[in-house]
C-alpha cells in the first residue's frame, strides 16, 4: 500500500514527536538551585582555658545610686559594693531594712525588703 519512502517519513515523524514529548516531560521537573556559598560552621568556644572576660562599668557611678535611693525616701544608705557592672546598697525606711541593686549601664534600680530592725 504505502511505499517505502512514505513509511520512512512516517516513522521519522513519529520518532521526532515522541522525543519532543519526552524532552518536555523531563523539563517539567523543577530545578532546585542553591544560591548559598559554602556553609561554614563557627564554634564560639575558644581553645584557651584561661580567658578572662572583663565586665566594664557603665556610664552611671556609685554615688548616683545613693542619690537615687535618697530621693526615693530611704535613709541610712550605705554602698556595699561599687565594683563591676552592678552596685549593691543597703538602706532603711523607718524600721525596715532594704537591699538595693543598680545597673551601672542602665541605671535601673531594684529594691527588696530584707527585714525589720529592732
Amino acid at each position: 500500500m504505502f511505499s517505502k519512502p512514505i513509511m520512512t517519513i512516517l516513522a521519522t515523524s513519529v520518532t521526532v514527536a515522541m522525543s519532543v514529548t519526552a524532552s518536555f516531560a523531563t523539563d517539567a521537573k523543577p530545578t532546585v538551585r542553591d544560591h548559598r556559598t559554602t556553609v561554614t560552621v563557627r564554634d564560639h568556644r575558644t581553645p584557651r582555658r584561661n580567658e578572662v572576660v572583663v565586665v566594664a562599668q557603665g556610664k552611671y557611678h556609685c554615688p548616683v545610686g545613693i542619690v537615687q535611693l535618697f530621693k526615693m525616701g530611704y535613709t541610712d544608705i550605705s554602698a556595699n559594693d561599687c565594683a563591676g557592672a552592678v552596685y549593691h546598697y543597703t538602706a532603711r525606711d523607718g524600721l525596715m531594712l532594704f537591699r538595693a541593686k543598680m545597673s551601672s549601664h542602665t541605671g535601673a534600680m531594684e529594691v527588696k525588703m530584707v527585714g525589720i530592725m529592732n
